[in-house]
């Protein structure tokens, strides 16, 4: 978060790419659309925990940032993840696909990265930290907004995917093996 800080502040955009691949926040996004796709009550839970504690521990962390760093300008880049457009709910909606098709890839770890790009989670909450640090009720709320909306649809599109695999059958499947073997076994 603080290099996304740095990056947003300065105009420095391989410090905001930076931020953004190291991003821990799509993960529990992903694991709340598998847990509700496959209805498994305990996956939905920590994923759900994971998602609130990476968003107050981004939040916290920017909004330090910004309390104490000398940089105490709003800029271009900074207001820019306050107003999502449709864009952006296509690039969360299509980044929530290919995320999903990157964790179940063999070698999806290039495709996870490319989608924490993409998908742009760490800004919003960056620009939303700045709106808190300086009492900027409309930055605050659209940089939080941004997030959500980005989480939205990169759930949504990760929960589709997940859904046209017919993976909650293909689990429940495993599952009935698992307990055959169990009893004859």
């Amino acid at each position: 978060m603080i290099m996304a800080c740095i990056g947003l502040t300065n105009n420095n955009i391989t410090a905001i790419i930076g931020s953004m691949l190291i991003s821990p926040l799509m993960g529990p996004v992903v694991g709340i659309a598998f847990g509700l796709s496959i209805s498994d009550k305990i996956s939905i839970y920590q994923s759900f925990r994971n998602y609130v504690f990476a968003l107050l521990i981004s939040l916290c962390s920017s909004t330090i940032f910004f309390l104490i760093s000398p940089f105490h300008n709003s800029t271009n880049i900074l207001n820019d993840y306050t107003h999502p457009t449709i864009f952006d709910v296509m690039l969360a909606f299509f980044g929530g696909l290919a995320g999903f098709l990157g964790i179940i890839k063999k070698d999806g770890t290039k495709v996870i990265a490319g989608v924490a790009v993409a998908t742009s989670c760490m800004p919003p909450l960056c620009s939303a930290g700045y709106g808190l640090a300086n009492l900027n009720w409309q930055m605050f709320l659209g940089g939080l907004y941004f997030y959500i909306i980005n989480s939205f649809f990169i759930g949504v599109g990760s929960q589709l995917l997940i859904r046209w695999m017919q993976l909650p059958k293909i689990i429940q499947n495993n599952d009935n093996e698992i307990q055959k073997h169990r009893l004859h076994g």
